[in-house]
């Protein structure tokens, strides 16, 4: 009977055997329709599919660039695409407002007409940036100019609060020869009020007034500066490059002043200009308050005795207001 039961319970373990392994194996994915997951690829199933994630934003876009006027921002940058899904991303600021205060140098004087005046130089017409032409003495104010101004009985009393202290207009030297050489040893109040009596003006800012001190250099707003350089095109005023023999410059070796107009090879920056490097340094309608109580004033285009880092265009010295050299004069400019 013991012999039975063990047949009995050998056939219910033989025969429930297949049925584990089938169960075992497809719990595994053996025997199945598709093989175990693989990393990376997509299963099917038959739960309910999940919401997919959302695409990235895109990049913001770049800072526009520059706008080459005062009045003008610079373009915004685009937006970046962003992935499938996503969003695009926000557009980039504009840019920055350029230092100029105009945009565009127009290279041509027009109709621009220039006053002519006894007894003064004659002008030149200039074109200027956004058209604003002016006129600007071609060149440097001679010994007899000055003298015949001196003669006609200026009066120190209708000068400017700036040069109140400023008690005669005859240079420090004494009363100039009536001759073609550029005056010198005066101030920069003699300058300004030599200008103003005439008709004209300090050479200072294009459109009027003074010119900022520190844009010496730009030839949007500084009248001197502009018509030496031609609109900012050259280092020189006869050119790009120094030419030691051009001007009246210390290499030149002349070693001393010399009648306005002498050098032709000193012309520039436009055509009618002469002597705007060297002979002698320029007083310019350009001041800033300075310690001990004097303003100084900017003056330009170096002298006589100036090595060549001295007669570029962009080249500002400064001077006190009321300092009187024999190796700085002045030209005069008008709107």
């Amino acid at each position: 009977m013991r012999r039975d039961l063990l047949r009995r319970a050998l056939i219910l373990v033989f025969a429930t055997l297949p049925v584990a392994i089938v169960a075992s194996q497809t719990a595994a994915g053996c025997g199945s329709s598709e093989p175990p997951d693989v990393i990376g690829r997509p299963t099917t199933s038959s739960s309910t599919t999940g919401t997919g994630g959302t695409g990235g934003s895109g990049g913001n876009g770049g800072n526009g660039g520059a706008s080459s006027s005062s009045s003008g921002m610079g373009g915004a940058g685009t937006g970046g695409m962003g992935a499938s899904g996503g969003m695009g991303g926000t557009g980039g600021m504009g840019g920055a407002t350029s230092s100029s205060s105009s945009g565009m140098f127009i290279d041509d004087a027009g109709a621009k007409s220039c006053p002519t005046i006894t007894n003064t130089a004659a002008m030149v017409a200039v074109p200027g940036w956004d058209g604003k032409a002016y006129c600007i003495d071609a060149t440097e104010v001679t010994n007899a100019q000055y003298a015949a101004w001196l003669e006609s009985g200026p009066n120190v009393a209708n000068q400017s609060a700036l040069c109140a202290s400023n008690l005669s207009f005859t240079p420090s030297n004494g009363v100039p020869p009536k001759d073609d050489y550029p005056v010198g040893s005066v101030d920069w109040c003699d300058a300004f009020a030599y200008c103003k009596a005439v008709g004209k003006r300090l050479c200072g800012r294009i459109g009027g007034g003074p010119a900022p001190y520190y844009a010496h250099d730009d030839a949007s707003r500084n009248q001197w500066f502009s018509a030496c350089s031609h609109g900012d095109t050259r280092a020189f005023p006869n050119g790009p490059a120094y030419d030691a023999n051009a001007c009246n410059v210390k290499d030149a070796a002349y070693g001393a002043v010399l009648p306005v107009g002498t050098l032709a090879s000193c012309g520039g920056g436009f055509d009618g200009l002469v002597d705007m490097s060297g002979n002698v340094w320029e007083w310019e309608d350009s001041c800033i308050p300075a310690e001990g109580g004097v303003d100084v004033c900017r003056r330009r285009g170096g002298s006589f005795s100036s090595s060549a880092d001295n007669v570029d265009c962009d080249v500002a010295s400064s001077r006190p207001r009321d300092a009187a050299e024999a190796n700085t004069g002045f030209r005069c400019c008008a709107d």
